[in-house]
């Protein structure tokens, strides 16, 4: 194998199984250093076994990198063996399935570049991905301003040429402002494929005033997705956070009436919606979006977790987007 790929594959089933953070950025970071080396440099490196010698590289990562020379590592077959399968329950819907709507690269708080992240969403067999760093507001997370998100979207257009027919979406996950407006430029948010909405900030806010703040997001024209809705937290780093209170009834009625697809977050620590509430939204009619919201490769294989409750619930796949051919999806999002 080559080494940067056996590094970056390591890396992969690290962040799937969700492993400690400086863990899989150890063999991240070693990828991009060999990926820096010519061949002739990895040939004298391999040679003299020297590969500790280089910054950041230690006896585990030098390992997976020597022993790509000869076949694939024994760390790497050692994770592959031992991953676990994600969301049994729902792989019917798994299958159904054609792309992914909310994700995150290092251009905002996610961790890996675009090139990459979109790589791992064709190889997990996707037609299609969504690209939804964060809005301005959200400094926090290195959110783009409009300039940074214009800029971005020529480095898409440059992607998709090369990874055809595979097909990124454009996209935002545009934070929800106090009183419901949205955290871009309206002539922009008119020109992406995707446009995610999301709570962010104030979670504790009144229940009528968080219902209002909603309902007018979700009542924007540009709007496609109403991300994590309640925003809990129920493990993690992070710690636990609990429901923002709003009138779900309200929200999702409205979700249905403008076209809004609730998404159900696949995040381990987030699983939003809470059952009860896609209960809720399918009673309404609302339709959904199954997201793995990645911040890493290894994170777009979890939306297993998804479809698992949503197949739970009794979600038909006919009523989640991202089974929807691209065109189909396109139209509707239009």
């Amino acid at each position: 194998m080559d080494p940067v790929e056996s590094l970056r594959e390591v890396a992969f089933w690290l962040e799937r199984s969700r492993a400690e953070t400086h863990r899989v950025r150890a063999f991240r970071r070693t990828a991009d250093v060999v990926a820096g080396l010519s061949v002739d440099q990895r040939a004298k490196k391999q040679q003299t076994d020297t590969w500790t010698s280089l910054p950041g590289i230690g006896p585990k990562t030098a390992a997976v990198i020597r022993e790509s020379f000869h076949g694939v590592p024994e760390y790497l077959r050692t994770l592959q063996e031992a991953a676990e399968p994600i969301g049994l329950g729902g792989q019917e819907l798994r299958t159904a399935l054609k792309g992914d709507l909310h994700t995150h690269s290092n251009w905002s708080d996610g961790g890996s570049p675009i090139a990459e992240m979109m790589a791992r969403a064709k190889a997990l067999g996707h037609d299609y991905c969504a690209l939804t760093d964060h809005s301005p507001r959200l400094t926090i997370a290195n959110g783009l301003s409009a300039e940074r998100l214009r800029t971005q979207l020529n480095v898409v257009a440059e992607l998709n040429a090369e990874l055809a027919p595979f097909r990124i979406l454009t996209g935002i996950e545009v934070d929800i402002l106090d009183d419901g407006s949205l955290d871009q430029h309206e002539e922009l948010l008119a020109e992406l494929d995707i446009v995610v909405a999301s709570v962010h900030s104030n979670l504790r806010a009144e229940k009528n005033a968080m219902t209002r703040r909603m309902v007018r997001a979700v009542q924007n024209p540009h709007v496609d997705v109403l991300g994590h809705c309640t925003g809990r937290l129920v493990e993690g780093g992070r710690g636990k956070r609990p429901e923002s209170k709003f009138d779900a009834e309200r929200v999702f009625s409205a979700c249905r009436e403008f076209g809004t697809a609730v998404e159900i977050n696949a995040r381990p620590e987030r699983r939003d919606p809470p059952s009860r509430l896609i209960d809720l939204a399918l009673d309404i009619g609302c339709l959904f979006s199954i997201d793995t919201d990645a911040h890493a490769p290894g994170q777009l294989d979890w939306q297993g977790y998804g479809c698992e409750r949503a197949a739970e619930r009794g979600v038909d796949p006919s009523r989640v987007i991202n089974t929807w051919p691209l065109q189909e999806l396109l139209s509707w999002t239009r």
